[in-house]
């Protein structure tokens, strides 16, 4: 980080040097100027006092732009212009490469990355590559161990601020997201959409071993266990392996001295 001070002195010291003192005035409006740019708070330095003071609601928690429609609440006016395109259902960005439209741009140019399969931040622990700044930042979290967000009621900590949210959905009961087929509810948009392939009857993702269709990628992933000879899932108690987790959890039974439905767990 640019210290304001420091800069002045190394700026100063080079102008006195080269023997042009005229400079001075200029100088000391350029101090001036990132001194009233930076966050008192931590820092940062802005280009234009406008972000500054966008940026400085981050630390105050203060959302002045309200949807007129739902009533969320936003900290930039942009961001609640965006937002209001889910009500309006206006989609006027489109993706020239399948046609696919977006409610903003740089969705869409994220959305590019997959034609392309371009993923340029990489992780530098695991090597993962991830097409936006933001996932990586996420899943970075995942080697750190640090989950900064904590469950206001039950105090369960989590690496990610939206899987915080759609946490408390479980103590609040809110299932926001309907489905326009049939009206059940769900509590997060993509248990939702998983659950419309089921009218739909879609099935996009394919076992390249037999061919088998499923609606959604972990279902896949526990299937091509069959066709795996690995047992990735052990018993802490007798060292007994599983393929699937679940499989353990039942087995465990055994242990408890509870026998009830276990047979079918044996015989995998």
């Amino acid at each position: 980080m640019l210290n304001p001070d420091a800069s002045f002195d190394i700026i100063t010291r080079a102008v006195i040097e080269r023997g042009k003192p005229s400079h001075k005035l200029h100088l000391f409006i350029f101090i001036k100027k990132m001194k009233t740019r930076q966050c008192p708070q931590c820092g940062k330095v802005f280009t234009h006092l406008g972000n500054m003071k966008n940026h400085l609601r981050v630390h105050s928690g203060e959302k002045p732009h309200k949807c007129p429609d739902c009533g969320k609440r936003f900290s930039r006016l942009d961001g609640m212009r965006i937002h209001m395109l889910v009500h309006s259902g206006d989609k006027p960005h489109e993706c020239p490469d399948c046609g696919k439209r977006f409610r903003n741009l740089g969705a869409v140019k994220t959305h590019r990355m997959m034609h392309s399969n371009e993923k340029p931040f990489e992780c530098t622990q695991c090597g993962k590559k991830f097409r936006q700044r933001g996932k990586i930042i996420q899943h970075l979290l995942v080697h750190s161990g640090d989950k900064p967000y904590e469950c206001s009621e039950c105090g369960k900590r989590f690496n990610q601020c939206g899987s915080m949210k759609h946490h408390m959905l479980v103590h609040s009961g809110d299932k926001p997201h309907e489905c326009p087929e049939c009206g059940k509810k769900f509590s997060q948009l993509g248990s939702m959409k998983r659950h419309r392939m089921v009218h739909a009857d879609e099935r996009p993702f394919e076992c390249a071993e037999c061919g088998k269709k499923f609606r959604t990628r972990g279902a896949i992933i526990m299937h091509m266990l069959v066709h795996s000879c690995d047992r990735l899932h052990e018993c802490p108690e007798c060292g007994k392996r599983f393929k699937q987790l679940s499989h353990v959890k039942r087995h465990k039974i055994i242990h408890s001295g509870d026998r009830l439905n276990t047979s079918s767990v044996e015989d995998n």
